[in-house]
């Protein structure tokens, strides 16, 4: 019988994916969607086509590991924890409870590897269904990567209230670093597939837990990554006011000036204020900044993104959220002014809770970019500035737990991935 690329795999596929494939293994790559999916399979099926079963596979790890997949908890293991396992006949035989396998008693020699990515199979429970485990010269685990799936029938109504039944088949990846005691659990983006009682939490909640059960993890505290947010945060913006800074330094000679001229004519009681004149700058700043907004958002060269929103939380347990205005029709320069006056506080607690980045994908910027087809295109919501460059929104949330990274868009590739964790890795925590 022919190989069919199964109708749940098929679902966490983008069309960006197929024609980089296609592309890659010198094939057409243009047409919808179902095309280049049949041309895929045709070219696997023939005797004489270019594309094996290990590049197929390959295909459908990539879209059972991103797809929907956009929701990715990162946490940090305790050291000696993860040590303890390290050898590869120790964690064979933690591997062996995961994912039973009975023919050897010889754990030095066993392959637990497994990939039934493309399978039919429908549960309602998180079954393992791909497993791969790296190692290094002297048998020392390097990385783990495990993907389960989860299987629900649904009813929904049409629009004249019939009702239809139909399958959610759902995956879940777990990446595990042994090298940096990293993990990193990706999660889909719509828990309510799995019933009311489920939300991004209480699945992260889960396999957090089974990875502990499992293999004997102990989690750090990663309470202090809003700090890391705020170095992320305050490099950024950084990037993004230098040019408004220069157009500002022209200008800092009137500085002096001015606050003579407010000292000579007594408009303040007080004789003087501390750092006057590195206030006014920042208030100037900051209106030659509303001023030029739009050219604010735009991509520069050496530009990986902007800010468009924080949250802060302060000791007294009062947050404040506060926007650029990047992603709104009305109201910029009030939300630009909100915006401004948190940063300052933020600025002297240096931590942030919740940012919002919206990271310029200058990779595609010689490619003919068509966003009707394309997969960049921002949550149907939550309508964004058109820039030149296309672009792709990413919610940090740090807890004692987690720091959550959420790529706001419908399918993930991974070469989103890719150009998002090439940015944040030159911060020592993200170098996972």
């Amino acid at each position: 019988m022919p190989y069919k690329i199964n109708k749940f795999i098929k679902q966490e596929l983008s069309i960006r994916q197929l024609r980089t494939f296609l592309e890659s293994k010198e094939l057409p790559f243009s047409g919808k969607f179902e095309h280049l999916i049949e041309r895929i399979e045709s070219e696997f099926n023939s005797d004489d086509g270019v594309i094996n079963s290990n590049e197929v596979h390959d295909l459908l790890k990539n879209a059972a590991k991103f797809g929907n997949r956009r929701m990715y908890y990162i946490s940090k293991i305790n050291r000696a924890s993860i040590q303890s396992i390290k050898s590869k006949a120790l964690i064979s035989k933690v591997l062996c409870n995961i994912s039973p396998y009975n023919n050897s008693n010889d754990f030095n020699d066993l392959n637990l590897d497994k990939n039934n990515l493309d399978s039919l199979i429908e549960n309602d429970l998180f079954i393992l269904e791909y497993l791969n485990t790296t190692y290094d010269e002297l048998d020392l685990v390097i990385k783990i990567e495990l993907g389960y799936s989860y299987t629900r029938e649904a009813i929904r109504k049409n629009d004249d209230g019939t009702e239809l039944k139909f399958t959610y088949k759902d995956y879940f990846w777990i990446e595990i670093n042994f090298k940096t005691s990293i993990i990193c659990i990706h999660l889909p983006s719509f828990p309510e597939h799995f019933g009311n009682s489920y939300t991004n939490n209480t699945l992260f909640t889960h396999f957090y837990k089974k990875l502990s059960s499992d293999f004997g993890f102990v989690f750090e505290n990663m309470s202090e990554s809003n700090k890391l947010l705020y170095t992320i945060f305050k490099d950024i913006i950084s990037v993004s006011e230098e040019p408004f800074k220069k157009r500002m330094e022209n200008h800092s000679a009137l500085l002096p000036q001015i606050s003579k001229i407010i000292d000579e004519n007594k408009v303040l009681q007080e004789t003087s204020y501390p750092q006057f004149e590195e206030r006014l700058q920042d208030l100037i700043e900051r209106l030659i900044i509303q001023e030029n907004f739009k050219e604010y958002l735009e991509y520069s060269k050496g530009k990986d993104g902007i800010i468009s929103q924080m949250q802060y939380t302060d000791e007294t347990g009062a947050s404040v959220n506060a926007t650029t205005g990047s992603t709104k029709k009305k109201g910029t320069i009030e939300l630009c002014d909100v915006f401004f006056d948190t940063r300052k506080t933020i600025n002297d607690n240096e931590k942030v809770d919740i940012l919002f980045i919206d990271w310029f994908l200058d990779y595609l910027m010689d490619e003919d970019y068509n966003e009707e087809n394309d997969d960049l295109k921002g949550e149907p919501d939550e309508p964004t500035e058109v820039l030149t460059v296309p672009k792709i929104t990413t919610k940090f949330v740090s807890s004692d737990k987690y720091l959550l990274m959420h790529f706001r868009r419908q399918l993930l590739t991974e070469e989103v991935v890719t150009h998002v964790l090439s940015k944040l890795r030159n911060y020592p925590e993200f170098r996972w």
